[in-house]
């Protein structure tokens, strides 16, 4: 994905949410942990937040992320 990303570039994407009641229609459901731990290897997000598909009961996640400049750094978190 970043490959097709030109410096500076950005990339918009509205993803079907696993928050809301359960539903037999709409796009596939994703939590904020699957975004986040596809997308920032590669990409630096700049937003993440809640929508909801116009006219439709669905939820939705809204992500914005760029280009890194800098590739991302191992966590230092202790488990």
């Amino acid at each position: 994905m970043a490959d097709s990303l030109g410096p500076g570039g950005e990339w918009l994407s509205l993803v079907g949410s696993t928050e809301g009641p359960a539903r037999e229609q709409g796009p596939p459901r994703r939590s904020a942990r699957d975004l986040v731990e596809a997308v920032e290897p590669v990409l630096e997000l700049i937003e993440l937040r809640s929508s909801e598909f116009d006219g439709s009961v669905a939820k939705a996640w809204q992500l914005l992320a760029r280009v890194r400049e800098v590739p991302a750094q191992p966590s230092t978190r202790w488990t």
